[in-house]
């Protein structure tokens, strides 16, 4: 199919799906052979469960078993089934954008602009949000700002992972699996009664791929894999019938190189063949001779899109535990709910910076963090029509690198000789947030709801450079240890109205305002140290949408869609100088978009879920936005341009994706086969325009077996299965442009046994 016919397709589709919205509930339930209904799926968008119908956000909520059937083992995969959602690792992190809003810079102390929240506790870390599914209830992707019920770096949206409470029954459930590139995995969950009020539940993630997607063509080793071990247990105690307190832990080991190994991108010129050209120029020799000469010594892509050339092996290894505690207790009039959570992170890395042959920059990223929260609730149990909750949420967050390195020879350009620079700056971030929201029904069929949020932010820079000029330590130079501070004072809101047109079908309104809090550029402070200009200020969203969700014929169809437009302001945008990722404040941007999500019951047999997003985004100012210009010798020349028009950074036009789960009984068990398919339109990933992610398609399919009794299984497996080559986390630098493979085609085969 040509990439026209492909749009002609899509577009179709988007108007097949607004005309089932708008004349589906006049089609006579007669005509369809649909017996079944649609799963009822409960959400916690608005700190409390409803069903998602009735919740008046744009939510994408999957459940445990369409993660299953869809092939979805981690964050990296929820884009496939989210319309909006563009998924991604950048230097070992997760960086998610959401209708266009996300965050490119992933140093420490950095926070995503779509926030993850693990069982109602917030997770800072954009390293540790790149999950494993193992012991998932659902996940809930909640659109547009969150500013109220949610706060802080909610900006564009949230992801909340649900995970299994404990029950008292004795169950479980153990699945084992090999894949290609000699991938093995194992996954264990059991639940059950310890006495006659307590229940706890634990759950085991153990992955190992023995072989890498490429090879470093330098070293001769394996790149692009990722190993995964991890934990996690809770305990539940329920005293009485009004009360129950509940303990988590976890803890998780990963190594991987995925997103921070990375290789020239098609076309480009390493940075070698620029100080190549420099010393012959210094020669003597002439422009015309030492240009073919600068061409010939740099490195360029290696053909291969798994495989890299570097002089040094990249690689994030990440060791994250934490525990919880949850307390509710339902009073007379209120339910009260207290969430505490700690949390601690130690990240180790090392990348080749510019991914060429020759040691011109490589960087050494050990990240650290710890985080303490707390938040309390008051919620009101809905009586005469009014609706509401009260909370107050406070954190307490260190974020440092232990060091932070660069070495090799671009380090020059900074000052003659220097060869080599290490820092430990740290920030220390305090946040306090007092939030209220209500919902009142001014008829028995309208609502509205307003609610808003006040949030204090302080954060903290402590930074020390070390440099080394030469070989010996007689040529190392110290900087003086320095401490600024900041703070910001931040009001966000939430207004909406709902109606019910009947009783299977919602239409609503609002206007919210989301931010994302201000930071220090811990990575700039490795080379310029403490300053007053150091900190970016926090990004404003304020949006205005509207939606509609229905369930109709005898809820065999359901149909999601909405409508938005977003001024964005400050946006915290990253550009790579010297080797180290800065953050700066862009301008402005305005993002307008439609999105409509479909699933259909086709028959008792047949499940259909479609979902199509459709962006148009731009920066509306950007006066002074960073570029990067090929030398043609090699590397990147850094410069300024407007680039106010411009798309915005890793955002489709349009994504379309499909998923059809098919099941059959037989006289030995149930057979289902799942198919997934999923289209990117491409995006550029620098404000500037030139580098760009071309379109790529995604099809995945699963067929698998189940025993009548329910207690055995197997599944075939295979993902990516046109091969299609497309990249996590691409960028570009002084010292090139550069990619970062994501995963090839591969398969599995796995055998599951269950017990009750």
């Amino acid at each position: 199919m040509t990439h026209k016919n492909f749009r002609l397709t899509v577009v179709a589709t988007a108007v097949s799906m607004v005309v089932c919205s708008a004349f589906a509930q006049d089609i006579p339930a007669e005509k369809t052979e649909v017996n079944s209904s649609l799963e009822v799926i409960e959400v916690t968008a608005q700190r409390k469960t409803e069903n998602l119908q009735e919740v008046p956000i744009a939510i994408t909520a999957v459940t445990s078993v369409r993660l299953e059937k869809s092939g979805i083992k981690g964050t990296d995969d929820l884009s496939l089934v989210t319309p909006g959602l563009q998924s991604g690792r950048q230097i070992g992190s997760s960086t998610p954008f959401l209708r266009g809003v996300g965050t490119s810079a992933s140093a420490a102390g950095d926070e995503s602009s779509i926030a993850t929240y693990v069982d109602g506790i917030y997770s800072p870390n954009m390293v540790s949000n790149t999950y494993s599914f193992n012991n998932i209830e659902r996940i809930e992707v909640l659109k547009g700002p969150q500013g109220t019920l949610f706060g802080r770096n909610a900006t564009g949206g949230m992801i909340h992972i649900i995970t299994k409470d404990p029950i008292d029954t004795f169950e479980g459930n153990f699945e084992a699996s090999y894949g290609s590139y000699e991938t093995t995995e194992f996954k264990g969950y059991l639940t059950g009664a310890l006495s006659e009020n307590v229940s706890a539940n634990i759950a085991v993630l153990y992955n190992d791929q023995g072989e890498g997607w490429g090879t470093n063509l330098t070293t001769g080793k394996d790149v692009n894999y990722s190993n995964t071990e991890a934990v996690r247990a809770k305990v539940l105690f329920e005293p009485s019938t009004n009360t129950s307190i509940k303990l988590a832990a976890h803890y998780s080991e990963t190594e991987s190189d995925l997103g921070i190994s990375r290789q020239l991108a098609p076309g480009a010129l390493g940075i070698e063949g620029a100080l190549v050209y420099g010393g012959c120029i210094a020669s003597g020799a002439s422009d015309a001779e030492c240009v073919p000469l600068a061409i010939a010594s740099a490195s360029t892509y290696t053909g291969d899109w798994y495989n890299v050339d570097s002089n040094l092996t990249s690689i994030a290894k990440n060791r994250d535990w934490g525990t919880s505690l949850f307390i509710d207790h339902s009073f007379s009039t209120v339910d009260f709910k207290s969430i505490s959570a700690y949390q601690e992170s130690a990240s180790p890395q090392i990348m080749d910076v510019d991914a060429s042959r020759m040691s011109v920059q490589d960087a050494v990223l050990d990240i650290e963090m710890e985080t303490f929260t707390q938040e309390i609730q008051l919620l009101s149990k809905n009586t005469n029509g009014y609706d509401w909750i009260i909370g107050f949420f406070y954190m307490d967050s260190t974020a440092r690198y232990a060091p932070f390195g660069l070495d090799g020879a671009a380090l020059g350009l900074l000052a003659p000789g220097l060869t080599s620079l290490r820092s430990s700056p740290e920030q220390l971030s305090e946040s306090y947030a007092a939030f209220a929201q209500g919902s009142y029904d001014i008829t028995e069929s309208t609502k509205i709801t307003l609610g808003g949020r006040i949030t204090r932010d302080e954060r903290e820079l402590t930074s020390s450079q070390l440099f080394q000029f030469g070989e010996g330590t007689d040529y190392i130079v110290g900087i003086p240890e320095g401490t600024i501070s900041d703070s910001w004072t931040e009001p966000t809101w939430r207004i909406s109205i709902d109606h019910n047109l009947d009783s299977s079908a919602l239409v609503y309104a609002s206007y919210s305002r989301g931010f994302k809090s201000g930071v220090y550029n811990l990575a700039a402070a490795v080379t310029s140290g403490p300053n007053p200009d150091s900190a970016v200020n926090p990004e404003i969203l304020d949006s205005v949408e509207v939606g509609y969700k229905a369930d109709l014929l005898d809820d065999s169809i359901r149909i999601n869609a909405s409508m938005f437009y977003y001024d964005y302001a400050d946006m915290q945008l990253q550009t790579v100088q010297s080797g180290a990722a800065v953050l700066l404040n862009a301008a402005e941007a305005e993002i307008k978009g439609a999105e409509v999500s479909l699933t259909w019951l086709a028959s008792d047999n047949l499940t259909i879920n479609s979902g199509l997003s459709l962006i148009d985004s731009e920066f509306s100012e950007f006066l002074n936005a960073p570029t990067q210009t090929p030398t043609g010798i090699g590397g990147n020349v850094t410069g300024v341009m407007d680039a106010t028009g411009n798309k915005l950074i890793r955002t489709p036009d349009y994504t379309i994706n499909i998923g059809a789960d098919y099941t059959v009984f037989t006289d030995t068990g149930e057979v289902s086969a799942n198919l997934t398919y999923y289209y990117n339109d491409g995006f550029y990933w620098e404000a500037e325009n030139r580098l760009k992610q071309e379109s790529y398609q995604i099809i995945n399919a699963l067929v698998s077996w189940t025993s009548k009794d329910e207690v055995w299984g197997v599944k075939v497996y295979g993902k990516n299965l046109l091969d299609e080559e497309y990249s996590y986390y691409s960028n570009s630098a002084q010292v090139g442009d550069a990619i970062s493979a994501a995963p090839p085609r591969t398969f599995g085969i796995a055998l599951l046994y269950n017990f009750y």
